[in-house]
C-alpha cells in the first residue's frame, strides 16, 4: 500500500485534467487497512489449495521459516469438505490478513472473523489468464460468507454526483495546514465518507465510527470494472492529522547490531557445504514429494552437522533483525519441520535458531544482490553457483565432473555406466598407459594467491604442458603455516576449477621429498618442469645427487629440469592482511574463487594465536611456580 500516490500528489504531479477525468470514472472506494495480501485457489487436478502472497507462491519453505501465514492457511484448508468440492477451481481468492496482534487490536475495535477480508475474486481461463475481476459488493459478501470471513471494506462504489466531485476536490486543493486546523478536532477521513456515503454508520473494523479511520483507497477504472482489460487507478487518501502524527513521531531506532555475523555465517555455512560430495549426499537418501520438502530435510541435515561441529563458535552472538520479527507470528513453524532432534537443537538456543534461519532462507533461491558490505558480487556469484548445485541435486538432475570440488571422484550415478568388454578394456588401458606430461609447481600455499598463479601461467608457457600444484601441508601448525589441510584443500579446488586452462590437478603431500612428489604422480602423469623456491630448489637439487648416488631409479624423462619460480608475492604478506583484516586488500590479491574464504581464514590464524597466549601463560605459570618453590626451599635452609 505504501507505493499507492496520495491524491494530492496525483494532482501536484499529473495535473488537474487528469484527476477531473479520474473523478468521472467509476470508482470503488475501501477503508484503509494495514494488512497483509494473500490469495488462493483450489488445483483443478486434486481439491488441494495454493496461496500465494503479493509476489509468489507461499511453499512449504515459506511456511516453515514463518508462522505468519499458518492460522489463514489453516482455516481454508480446514473449510468443511462439502464447501472445498463447491469452490470453483477456475477462482482465485483476493483477500486482505490481519494477523491477531496485540497491536492490531489496538488499532482497530475488532479484527476480521477468521483474520481475513475477502478483496476480489478472478475468474480464471485453462491457462490460468484473468477473464474478469469481481468486486460487487453483494457477491463478495456472498462468497465471504461462504468461506467464514469478512467481506470487502467498501464504503462507496459507483459513479461521484457533481457535489461529491467538488467537495473532495476541495479538500485535495486545500493545503495541509489549513485542512490540519480546519479538522484539528474532528475526523477528516470520516467526512469524507460522509460525503460519499450518507448511511455510512460505522468503520468495518470498528464496532461504531467513533474512533478514527485512518485512511481511504480509491480505484478509479476506466469502462467496465468487470472487464479484466480495463485500466484501473489507484490513490489514497490519509487524514491529515494522522499523517502529521506519523511523520512528527519520533522513531525509536534498536540499536543497530552489525548483520556481519549474519553474512559471515552464510560464508562459514558455503564452506561446510562444499566440503560434501555426491556420494554423501546421496547417502543421506533424501526424499519428498516436492523440491521444498527435500531441500528442508537436506538443510536439516547439513544444520545437524554444522551445530555438531561449530555449536561453541557463535556462543553469545546478537544477530540484528528487526524487532517485528521477535513476534511469535514470525518464529519458525517447527510442526512442519518433522524431526526431534533438529527441533530440540532449535531450542537450545536463539543464535541456533537464527542459523537454521539463515541456513533455509540463504541456500534455497538465487540472489540478484545483497545488501553487506562483506558480502560483495563475487561471494554472490558463488553462493547462486551452490544454490544451482544444491537444487540440481534435490531435483535428481545429472550432476558433471567438477560439479562440487570433491564431485570428480562422483561423476554421476554406478548405474549410468555400461559395463565395459575385455575388449574395450585392453583399449582403454592402451590409452591411459602413456602417462601425461606436466609440470609441477610446489609450494605451501600458505594461502594460494594470484603470484602463484602468475608462476603457473609462466610455467604452462615454457612448454604448453598444464600445470600440477603440489602442497606439502604439515600436521603441525605454525606462524608460517597457520592454515589446516582441509582450508588447503578446498582453496585449491576452488583454483582448480577457476583456472582449469592451465592447471591440471592439485595434490596434498605431509612431505615434500622427491620420492613421495614422483610417486603421488604415478601413473597418470611425468613431471616436465619442477618449479618451485630457491630454499626448495637447492634440496632438490641435493636429493637427486643423493639418489642418483644411490642407483634409485626415477624414470624422469629426458627433458625434466628443476626450475627457480621468481617470488611475485609474499604469502606472509598475505598471511598479514588477513591478520589486520584488510578484507579489500585479500580480495586484491587472490584468485576470485579464494576470496569467500577470508574469514575462515582469519579464524584459523586468531585460534593459533589463541593457543600460543595460553602456552606462554602455562609457562609463566609453571616459571613462578618454580620460582616459589625455590623460595621455599631457600627460607627453609
Amino acid at each position: 500500500m505504501a507505493g499507492i500516490r496520495h491524491l494530492k500528489e496525483v494532482h501536484d504531479k499529473m495535473g488537474e485534467d487528469f484527476l477531473n477525468k479520474l473523478f468521472n470514472e467509476y470508482l470503488i472506494v475501501n477503508e484503509k487497512v494495514n494488512g497483509s495480501f494473500l490469495g488462493f485457489k483450489k488445483d483443478r487436478e486434486n481439491d488441494e489449495f495454493k496461496f500465494f502472497n503479493k509476489r509468489n507462491e507461499i511453499g512449504y519453505i515459506d511456511r516453515v521459516l514463518s508462522k505468519f501465514y499458518n492460522d489463514p492457511i489453516n482455516h481454508i484448508k480446514n473449510l468443511e469438505k462439502d464447501k472445498i468440492q463447491k469452490i470453483p477451481s477456475n477462482m482465485y481468492f483476493g483477500l486482505e490478513y490481519i494477523s491477531n496482534t496485540s497491536s492490531n487490536v489496538e488499532d482497530y475495535g475488532r479484527l476480521p472473523k477468521n483474520g481475513l477480508l475477502l478483496n476480489f475474486i478472478h475468474e480464471l481461463d485453462e491457462e490460468g489468464g484473468v477473464i474478469k475481476t469481481i468486486q460487487d459488493k453483494h457477491i463478495l459478501d456472498e462468497w465471504a460468507n461462504f468461506l467464514e470471513i469478512d467481506g470487502p471494506t467498501i464504503v462507496f462504489e459507483g459513479k461521484l454526483n457533481d457535489d461529491q466531485k467538488v467537495e473532495i476536490m476541495d479538500f485535495i486543493y486545500s493545503p495541509a495546514e489549513e485542512l490540519l486546523e480546519k479538522f484539528k478536532t474532528r475526523s477528516f477521513i470520516k467526512y469524507v465518507i460522509s460525503i460519499l456515503n450518507k448511511d455510512f454508520k460505522e468503520s468495518f473494523l470498528e464496532n461504531s465510527i467513533v474512533r478514527d479511520i485512518n485512511g481511504l483507497v480509491f480505484r478509479f477504472y476506466e469502462g467496465d470494472r468487470e472487464n479484466p482489460s480495463s485500466k484501473s487507478f489507484l490513490a489514497k487518501l490519509i487524514d491529515p492529522i494522522f499523517q502529521n502524527k506519523m511523520s512528527t513521531q519520533e522513531v525509536k531506532r534498536e540499536e543497530n547490531k552489525s548483520q556481519d555475523y549474519t553474512w559471515l555465517i552464510v560464508i562459514d555455512l558455503m564452506n561446510f557445504i562444499e566440503m560434501y560430495d555426491l556420494k554423501t549426499i546421496n547417502s543421506w537418501k533424501i526424499v519428498g514429494d516436492s523440491f521444498q520438502e527435500r531441500y528442508v530435510k537436506f538443510v536439516n541435515r547439513v544444520f545437524r552437522e554444522f551445530i555438531d561441529k561449530y555449536k561453541d563458535k557463535y556462543e553469545g552472538i546478537q544477530l540484528n533483525k528487526p524487532e517485528f520479527l521477535d513476534s511469535d507470528e514470525f518464529d519458525l513453524n517447527m510442526d512442519m519441520i518433522n524431526d526431534p532432534y533438529i527441533i530440540d537443537l532449535i531450542k537450545e538456543s536463539d543464535t541456533n535458531k537464527e542459523i537454521y534461519k539463515i541456513l533455509l532462507n540463504f541456500f534455497r533461491k538465487k540472489r540478484k544482490k545483497v545488501n553487506s558490505n562483506l558480502f560483495d558480487s563475487n561471494l554472490l556469484k558463488q553462493l547462486n553457483i551452490q544454490v544451482d548445485k544444491i537444487k540440481k541435486i534435490l531435483l535428481k538432475e545429472k550432476v558433471f565432473e567438477g560439479f562440487f570440488p570433491t564431485f570428480n571422484e562422483y561423476v554421476g550415478e554406478s548405474g549410468e555406466f555400461e559395463p565395459m568388454t575385455i575388449q574395450g578394456f585392453s583399449k582403454e588401458k592402451r590409452s591411459i598407459a602413456k602417462p601425461k606430461k606436466v609440470n609441477l609447481l610446489i609450494g605451501d600455499f600458505q594461502p594460494i594467491h594470484l603470484g602463484h598463479i602468475k608462476a603457473a601461467e609462466k610455467l604452462k608457457s615454457k612448454n604448453n604442458f598444464p600445470v600440477v600444484l603440489i602442497a606439502v601441508v604439515k600436521n603441525e601448525k605454525n606462524k608460517n603455516n597457520p592454515f589446516s589441510e582441509a582450508s588447503i584443500k578446498k582453496m585449491l579446488n576452488d583454483v582448480e576449477q577457476e583456472y582449469g586452462s592451465f592447471i591440471e590437478k592439485a595434490i596434498i603431500l605431509k612431505t615434500g621429498g622427491i620420492e613421495e612428489i614422483i610417486g603421488s604422480l604415478k601413473p597418470s602423469y611425468v613431471p616436465i618442469l619442477w618449479g618451485t623456491n630457491k630454499n626448495r630448489l637447492n634440496r632438490y637439487a641435493i636429493q637427486l645427487g643423493y639418489l642418483k648416488k644411490r642407483d634409485v631409479s626415477l624414470d624422469l624423462n629426458k627433458d625434466f629440469k628443476l626450475v627457480e619460480i621468481p617470488k611475485f608475492q609474499s604469502s606472509s604478506e598475505i598471511r598479514n592482511i588477513i591478520k589486520d583484516e584488510k578484507y579489500k586488500e585479500f580480495k586484491r590479491l587472490v584468485p576470485d574463487s579464494v576470496v569467500s574464504n577470508f574469514y575462515n581464514l582469519k579464524k584459523e590464524i586468531d585460534q593459533l594465536n589463541e593457543s600460543k597466549k595460553e602456552t606462554i601463560s602455562e609457562i609463566n605459570n609453571k616459571e613462578s611456580n618454580i620460582s616459589e618453590n625455590e623460595k621455599e626451599i631457600n627460607e627453609e635452609q
